[in-house]
């Protein structure tokens, strides 16, 4: 059960590249926020399961409160996730499958922790105080590392079967480009951060000339392409024309 006698929850945005924690108010007013980047060499349930953990508890620090000074802890992480808070499979998180993400992040943590699809997350948040309060059906639309969809029917959030809803890994092209979940030609293999940055060191590979070849390839950005697409690189403005819109 939520402990009802305090006002403040946390929301927790488990991402492939970094981990992002608000501080929520009762009201959907985030009072304070923390993100740090995941080491990609520490992707494991037990490195992310700790390492949330420790976010956690920097942020709560900050605002001098405690865990048990929380109603509850809401996460959101990208992949198929089953009733109890269990990750049956993500594409960005390969290894992982049945993890009980959320018990092990409740017994660690020592407060009742939620845990959903990322993109159910965000479109039950936009329905409860964002752009949808208020609406009765509409889909979302997620553009991150990967590709989310979110959809509500008449007030209520449609998963659908057999995880129907997971609209990043419909296919669009047969036989097509790789995707992260084995599938070949998603949505996601295309049009996501991910893709967009594979497509550009692609490119790059084959001797294609953009102001994108004086950076390392490690430290290659989605944020650097936008910067060079509006600075007109005609590399950069086709992977935004192709890839990304």
């Amino acid at each position: 059960m939520v402990n009802t006698g305090t006002k403040l929850f946390a929301g927790v945005d488990i991402g492939a590249t970094s981990v992002k924690i608000g501080n929520v108010a009762a009201d959907g007013i985030i009072i304070y926020r923390v993100q740090q980047k995941l080491n990609p060499a520490e992707l494991e349930p037990h490195d992310i399961v700790q390492f949330t953990s420790s976010l956690l508890t920097k942020l709560l620090t900050r605002m001098e409160l405690r865990a048990q000074d929380l109603a509850g802890v809401g996460v959101g992480c990208p992949g198929v996730v089953l009733p109890g808070g269990v990750l049956h499979a993500a594409a960005n998180f390969p290894s992982w499958s049945g993890v009980p993400l959320q018990r092990l992040l409740s017994d660690l943590i020592g407060i009742p922790v939620k845990v959903c699809n990322d993109a159910d997350a965000a479109i039950m948040a936009e329905q409860w105080v964002g752009a949808a309060h208020g609406v009765k059906s509409f889909l979302m639309l997620i553009l991150g590392t990967g590709v989310g969809f979110g959809v509500v029917d008449e007030g209520r959030l449609v998963r659908g079967g057999s995880n129907a809803i997971e609209g990043g890994h419909m296919i669009v092209e047969r036989n097509g480009r790789q995707c992260g979940c084995s599938q070949r030609g998603c949505i996601e293999a295309y049009t996501s951060a991910s893709a967009l940055l594979r497509e550009a060191r692609e490119q790059l590979n084959s001797g294609v000339e953009s102001a994108l070849s004086s950076y390392p390839r490690d430290q290659m950005s989605v944020k650097l392409i936008f910067e060079q697409a509006a600075a007109g690189d005609k590399l950069c403005e086709r992977l935004m024309n192709e890839v990304w819109l």
